[in-house]
């Protein structure tokens, strides 16, 4: 499984995207196996191979949860905003979904999130320890009447 190999070094290594009492590569195996193989998941690549976007949890005519972990530089663009919407549409118009929520301590991605519908829902407060130093949590959700 070279790839789960290659998105558990990322979210061990990079930026904000595993926080410090997860940072240990069997926890994140474990943890990255797991969501491949929960039958309420969905795990899409972004591009190739720059990042995961992930809608988990989905409780079908409710709601799921998403997370997204871009470590391509070339994925932070707008072709990226673009497909990310139509994705986050059509997983929802699938699913019968009315919320879809995520939360990040990375503000690059609660700028991304913003733009493609979400709305801020609060702040919890030195939530993510990363490298030994607090970051907020952003919590956000995406609601369709």
């Amino acid at each position: 499984m070279p790839q789960l190999d290659a998105i558990v070094t990322r979210l061990n290594g990079d930026y904000l995207y595993a926080p410090d009492e997860l940072r240990d590569e069997n926890t994140l195996l474990a943890l990255v196996v797991g969501y491949w193989r929960h039958g309420a998941n969905i795990i899409y690549e972004v591009g190739e191979f720059q990042g995961i976007l992930g809608f988990l949890d989905i409780v079908a005519e409710h709601k799921a949860s998403v997370t997204l972990k871009l470590w391509g530089r070339e994925a932070w663009g707008r072709n990226f905003m673009r497909e990310a919407r139509a994705l986050l549409a059509l997983v929802m118009d699938e699913f019968r979904l009315t919320r879809l929520a995520t939360e990040t301590p990375d503000p690059r991605v609660v700028t991304m999130a913003r733009m493609a519908g979400f709305a801020v829902e609060g702040v919890r407060p030195k939530d993510f320890k990363w490298d030994g130093k607090y970051f907020d949590t952003t919590v956000m959700g995406l609601v369709r009447e």
